[in-house]
């Protein structure tokens, strides 16, 4: 019985990971990541750590429904790689980064897909057991036991996911402020490509001049945060396309090229 119920939660786990892999990898148009990013900026404005576990218990709950559930969140797993796509436009750091990452190597990460994966293996076994017509008094405890493993993760992983972003704003504040010239900042000398491990200061050159690109944008309209991301997003997509018709230059150095350019059009009159 135990072991059935392990190598189903692994199926469905590979199953999940599978469909929001698929779901990264597509190519979403500006006007859906315009889209996507204000509706982004609006259901995380000012979440908490309680917020975070309400927004996950509320999509994660209904997966324990008998066949049903089991459809919806295997869609959730491409509407959340979906989403990943999306963000991965805003940043060439984040597109860089393997999708399937976000899920193995974050604890919080981690955390929600086992809960996601329990929901879902107990919905697909809820459905067999009425297709079976198997005594389902036999699958109540069980069944309430994994809702509460699955309500326990999300409520640690919510706190984790909290704590681990106001770390990281909490460390950019203590950053001295950036101030920007016509020159290029000195952790762009020698990085001539996006593949930042190249150079000791590649990751910081492409934060500078990511950052740039949403200073510029901000600028531009208003202080409004949510068109700015737009904006930067479709800058980085004229800049993608460009490097993908440059037959001339490789893909990665056309884009750090492309960049550099874009911080020095981008920078205050001084």
């Amino acid at each position: 019985m135990y072991k059935k119920r392990i190598i189903w939660f692994f199926v469905f786990m590979g199953m999940y990971s599978l469909i929001f892999q698929i779901g990264s990898m597509a190519e979403p148009t500006r006007e859906e990541v315009a889209i996507f990013m204000k509706e982004f900026e609006v259901i995380t404005g000012d979440i908490d750590a309680i917020g975070l576990f309400v927004h996950n218990t509320t999509i994660s709950l209904p997966m324990f429904i008998p066949g049903i559930g089991a459809i919806w969140g295997l869609l959730s797993s491409w509407s959340t790689g979906f989403a990943f796509a999306n963000l991965a436009v805003q940043s060439l750091a984040l597109a860089e980064t393997p999708a399937l990452s976000i899920l193995y190597y974050s604890p919080y990460g981690f955390m929600e897909i086992v809960a996601y994966s329990i929901a879902i293996s107990r919905s697909f076994i809820l459905i067999l057991g009425i297709i079976k017509r198997n005594d389902l008094k036999t699958l109540l405890k069980p069944t309430g036991i994994e809702i509460a493993i699955v309500i326990g993760l999300l409520f640690a992983g919510g706190f984790l996911e909290h704590y681990m972003i106001e770390a990281d704003v909490e460390m950019s504040e203590k950053n001295e402020p950036v101030t920007y010239s016509s020159e290029l900042p000195k952790a762009c000398d020698g990085v001539t490509s996006v593949e930042t491990q190249l150079h000791p200061t590649g990751e910081e050159c492409m934060k500078l001049l990511n950052e740039q690109i949403f200073v510029y944008c901000l600028s531009e309209n208003n202080e409004d945060e949510s068109i700015a991301q737009g904006c930067r997003a479709e800058a980085f997509m004229q800049m993608d396309q460009n490097c993908k018709e440059n037959e001339e230059s490789p893909y990665n150095t056309c884009m750090m090229t492309e960049l550099k350019q874009a911080y020095q059009n981008m920078v205050p009159n001084q």
